[in-house]
């Protein structure tokens, strides 16, 4: 089974129902016309794809290599970190002739998770493989890829605008409603749906997993569930804005994911912040964040990253 086929067999929706084709994919139209003149050329440039969680990333890159018939290796930075063994792979790998013809495909996921020194050495295969192989690498944290590497790639961020943004949540919207009619899931309430949708945004690949456990459980319909994980950032940045400590208190006891909060912190600042305020913002979201991992109650530390927030930023 190649790699196309087995990233597609899989009872997880999340992996069922990746996109087979540029069509399918849940970006703007703008990212399609990027791929569909890569398609055109019938050239892989060398790419850096980078952006937030289960946007599109790997799939997109899987569809490029399929669309174009290539051979390709996917290589994981997270289990694959060794430079001996990433070089080995590699020089195996394109040393032998594609039967299609033309050049093979590299692809690095979570190729933030290499090393500086693994990712030093890899600017030199660009080099040494160009006539025979491509790459493309993927990262959620573009700033830990160096910028040696960086400028020997053609780079894609995977960000939306507002507009945008207000497309491809009914763009999901829809998807949704069609794989739950494929799956045999007839009754629901879209407000459950909608939910999901906001909450778990841009993060397809979330989305799908948590509407796969709610469908499992027998509450689609159950509006409860908007309750337990609500989390209404509007409603937190007016708190902080007002310095309502009681209502911070009882707004933090409703969190249910601390780690992905401070995810939802970053995604929606520039809204509610003045600009002068966004670098401290991001700055103190990093150090909390990193305590969350290792407090045994995130309540707490929750708790103080937003009296910090109180204190020292202004709000629009």
């Amino acid at each position: 089974m190649n790699l196309y086929d087995r990233m597609y067999s899989d009872q997880i929706w999340s992996m069922k129902y990746r996109p087979k084709t540029i069509e399918d994919l849940l970006v703007p139209s703008r990212f399609k016309d990027y791929f569909r003149n890569i398609i055109k050329d019938k050239i892989i440039p060398n790419l850096l794809f980078y952006g937030s969680a289960g946007v599109g990333k790997t799939s997109a890159a899987i569809i490029l290599s399929s669309e174009l018939d290539k051979d390709v290796m996917l290589i994981n930075g997270s289990l694959d970190n060794s430079i001996d063994t990433i070089r080995g792979k590699i020089t195996q790998f394109v040393s032998t002739v594609s039967m299609e013809g033309g050049k093979k495909l590299v692809i690095f996921d979570e190729a933030d998770r290499l090393s500086a020194n693994s990712l030093d050495s890899l600017k030199f295969f660009l080099e040494e493989f160009s006539s025979s192989c491509s790459f493309i690498f993927i990262s959620n944290h573009v700033n830990k890829i160096i910028p040696p590497l960086i400028s020997r790639l053609e780079s894609f961020e995977f960000s939306f605008t507002k507009e945008e943004q207000v497309e491809l949540k009914r763009n999901f919207g829809k998807v949704l409603l069609d794989i739950l009619k494929q799956e045999g899931y007839t009754e629901y309430d879209k407000k459950v749906l909608a939910h999901v949708i906001n909450n778990n945004f841009p993060d397809f690949r979330k989305t799908l997993n948590e509407t796969q456990k709610i469908a499992k459980q027998g509450r689609l319909s159950d509006l409860s569930i908007i309750q337990e994980s609500s989390c209404n950032m509007e409603e937190y940045y007016n708190i902080l804005k007002t310095k309502d400590f009681t209502g911070l208190t009882l707004f933090v006891a409703s969190v249910s994911d601390h780690n992905a909060f401070f995810s939802k912190i970053y995604d929606t600042c520039k809204d509610f912040l003045e600009p002068k305020s966004l670098p401290d913002l991001i700055l103190l979201t990093a150090t909390y964040a990193h305590k969350s991992v290792s407090m045994i109650d995130q309540r707490i530390n929750t708790c103080a990253f937003s009296v910090e927030l109180m204190k020292e930023l202004e709000f629009k």
